[in-house]
């Protein structure tokens, strides 16, 4: 007969352990990068930025408790003349949002054909989009069509310090959560792993109320918990 630990388990396995809840958009595994993988020329840290009035676009995402939201925007001359805004999942995460934006304006700009830079204010999708060995669909994506566009400039800026852009986007991706064109993305882990960790808690407790042994245990202990006793 299977152990309480064993039931729970099979249960959990079965409700959030399935190949189209874990899969990413793409498999990555055999990917080698290109020995022309040199994105720092085109990713920088270090450029200060300043409200000139010329073509730029602005990337951002945001999560609250009604949901996850992600946007960009084309300034030009102080003025939006052009944004995307996306709806995301409860289930998906900040930095999903913030990188989707970054590659939905990456895009975008491909078609431009002249220098253009994309601001985030989102140091670790940037970071992530310099390792060569991440195995992230989004970011391999984003690697993939800034190799291909060499005119294209990802730059980061301090967040919340009154760039005009950075606001406008920031604004988008708030309003996205409950406006944006709604776009599927596989849960985030950290979401699927707080689901489990509830999910595994919840059947601990109910074998433990409803099983048929260790009952003398159960009157001394009444309640399970992840803190030793």
């Amino acid at each position: 007969m299977p152990s309480c630990s064993s039931k729970i388990f099979i249960q959990l396995f079965h409700r959030y352990i399935q190949p189209n809840r874990l899969r990413e958009q793409k498999q990555w595994n055999s990917y080698s990068p290109p020995p022309n993988f040199l994105l720092h020329k085109q990713i920088s840290f270090a450029e200060n930025h300043i409200d000139s009035g010329v073509k730029a676009i602005y990337t951002d995402g945001s999560k609250t408790d009604e949901g996850t939201g992600d946007a960009y925007c084309i300034l030009e001359n102080y003025g939006i003349i052009a944004s995307w805004q996306g709806k995301l999942d409860r289930s998906n995460s900040v930095f999903q949002a913030k990188i989707l934006s970054i590659r939905m304006a990456i895009e975008a700009a491909s078609s431009l054909h002249r220098p253009i830079k994309i601001w985030t204010d989102s140091l670790s999708s940037s970071m992530a989009i310099l390792n060569p060995k991440s195995h992230h669909s989004i970011v391999r994506e984003i690697q993939t069509l800034l190799l291909s566009h060499k005119h294209i400039h990802l730059r980061w800026l301090k967040a919340h310090v009154g760039y005009l852009g950075n606001e406008c986007a920031d604004q988008l991706a708030k309003e996205a959560i409950t406006k944006g064109d709604p776009f599927l993305l596989p849960e985030s882990l950290s979401y699927l792993k707080a689901e489990i960790k509830t999910a595994a808690l919840s059947i601990w407790k109910d074998n433990w109320d409803n099983g048929e042994t260790g009952r003398s245990t159960h009157d001394i202990v009444p309640r399970v918990s992840n803190k030793p006793v």
